[in-house]
């Protein structure tokens, strides 16, 4: 499980979504964006985010 979540997301509460984010069992990883909700779908934080999807949809799938 890949759980993405903006610091400063102004729609989706942080603290509930990293609560969620500890309930499963590993394989899991948390990817913190520095922006709020919407900043991950253009730009800068668009390459971050998709670059760690890509990483981690990678090592899951192909490594595994």
């Amino acid at each position: 499980m890949l759980m993405t979540v903006a610091e400063r997301d102004d729609l989706v509460p942080v603290d509930p979504a990293l609560e969620a984010y500890a309930r499963p069992r590993k394989p899991k990883q948390l990817h913190v964006l520095k922006g709020s909700h919407f900043d991950s779908y253009s730009g800068p934080l668009f390459e971050t985010n998709a670059a760690c999807q890509a990483d981690f949809l990678r090592r899951t799938l192909c490594d595994g």
